[in-house]
């Protein structure tokens, strides 16, 4: 095929994807639709999906926003944003200083309302299945045990730093920036290698010791195929790591789902197979179980085609799956 049929193939592909995403599908029960050249058809339905002109401020309100409201109310939340490498998923978690992200719009709006609250955060980083504390200071990176207590899964030793301010959680989320693990792969020059979450603890005036709600919010690293990205040593172990532990995360996804459409005949959760599904088994299946928001990215790249299409078969899963107590999970879409 000639570079100019391929180029040309590519925009077909990405118009196609791009039409859908453009389609007032904003209901729950609307569909994406992505199509190969050869007119095979594979049909998505998801909560809301995002056009590409969404603006950052209109993703945040129509998906952390009340999640903040409800932390205010004692409820967990937890957001994360799953999808294929360079697809969007930073650039969502984090903005730019024009587009600022979830994180920082968060970080305005609950500063703006948590007049009663004291607040504090901490920012962890799931590198090659060991839990690291990116506000942690010294030369060397210690890498920190997960452990359980009254049901609860924690890191020990993990920093809450207090922030008062909009400012101070910025200058925090900076810092913990700086600390994170990037590589260059044939993909993306600034790779994720690692799972991030930055969490804000809530504690109410009339109770400061006791956690009155925490709200996450997670930039997962994204899948990738050696041979696409190029990863050879470290880069592979680490795309071995990354992608081991977002297939659990989907066979979590997976059982839970099972285990709700077929209650007499459950099958064992694989929540402690990784680190990632271990720290926030609590979000799905726990009294502590709160509102969960999952953004996925799509990349309408040819060259993407069977990652992105594996992307929304998995997180399609995700939409069907009802935290406890009785919490309906909302997943929301955005596609890139």
């Amino acid at each position: 095929m000639s570079a100019a049929a391929a180029a040309q193939q590519e925009q077909d592909i990405q118009r196609k994807l791009s039409y859908s995403a453009a389609l007032p599908v904003s209901k729950p029960g609307d569909k994406v639709q992505t199509s190969r050249v050869t007119e095979a058809v594979s049909s998505f339905h998801f909560s809301q999906v995002f056009r590409p002109e969404t603006t950052q401020r209109d993703l945040f309100e129509q998906t952390t926003y009340a999640i903040i409201e409800e932390a205010l109310e004692g409820k967990n939340g937890l957001v994360f944003a799953y999808g294929v490498t360079n697809s969007g998923k930073t650039y969502t978690i984090l903005g730019t200083p024009e587009q600022p992200g979830i994180l920082p719009e968060t970080f305005v709006t609950l500063f703006k309302k948590a007049d009663n609250f004291r607040i504090t955060a901490s920012y962890v980083e799931i590198y090659n299945e060991k839990v690291y504390d990116l506000l942690a200071t010294g030369q060397r990176r210690v890498f920190l045990q997960l452990l359980e207590k009254d049901g609860r899964v924690y890191v020990k030793d993990l920093e809450e730093r207090p922030i008062k301010s909009y400012e101070e959680a910025k200058l925090m989320l900076e810092t913990g920036q700086k600390n994170r693990q990037v590589g260059e792969t044939k993909c993306n020059s600034d790779s994720s290698r690692s799972h991030c979450v930055f969490s804000l603890h809530l504690y109410h005036q009339d109770d400061p010791t006791t956690l009155f709600s925490k709200i996450s919010i997670v930039d997962l690293a994204g899948c990738e195929r050696g041979a696409k990205t190029g990863a050879s040593g470290l880069r592979l172990q680490e795309a071995s790591k990354i992608n081991g532990s977002l297939m659990n995360l989907n066979r979590c996804l997976e059982t839970l789902r099972f285990n709700q459409l077929h209650p007499k005949s459950e099958r064992p959760v694989p929540f402690r197979s990784s680190k990632l599904t271990r720290l926030f088994q609590a979000s799905f299946v726990s009294k502590q179980a709160g509102r969960i928001i999952m953004i996925v990215a799509v990349n309408p790249s040819t060259d993407e085609f069977d990652e992105t299409l594996r992307t929304l078969q998995y997180s399609a899963i995700a939409k069907e799956v009802v935290t406890a107590p009785s919490k309906t999970t909302l997943l929301s879409r955005r596609l890139f």
